[in-house]
């Protein structure tokens, strides 16, 4: 019976596998990071999306999507949540974001994609 119980607690256990982290930058001028972590199902989507692409312009139009959706789930997770449109919005939100933590943390992103092999029309600088 003990080890029943063991063999559930580790096979729920696994049943979260976060396949990848990736740190977002928030509070302005990257003043603080949380990790955001994505789990396979989340990156299957992500690189079926780009799959689907035949060519360069294509796979902008997915990036655009596709880093909508990994901002979003970090969303769920992070501060950055919190963030909304411009910079007068948020201006005393906890998870605000300006254009050095939106572009340190889609470069991030892309490099995510990148390295997992998933960008064949571009590369990230």
């Amino acid at each position: 019976m003990k080890s029943i119980v063991v063999l559930v607690v580790l096979v729920a256990a696994a049943s979260t596998v976060w396949a990848e982290a990736v740190r977002v930058c928030y509070n302005y001028g990257c003043l603080a990071e949380a990790a955001a972590e994505f789990d396979e199902p989340q990156l299957q989507r992500v690189s079926s999306r780009l799959a689907a692409a035949d060519d360069a312009a294509d796979e902008r139009a997915a990036l655009s999507v596709v880093v909508g959706w990994l901002l979003g789930w970090a969303g769920q997770q992070t501060p950055i949540g919190s963030d909304r449109g411009g910079n007068y919005a948020d201006e005393a939100v906890y998870g605000r974001m300006d254009c050095i933590d939106h572009s340190t943390t889609t470069t991030r992103l892309l490099r995510l994609i990148e390295r997992r092999g998933w960008l064949r029309f571009h590369r990230v600088l």
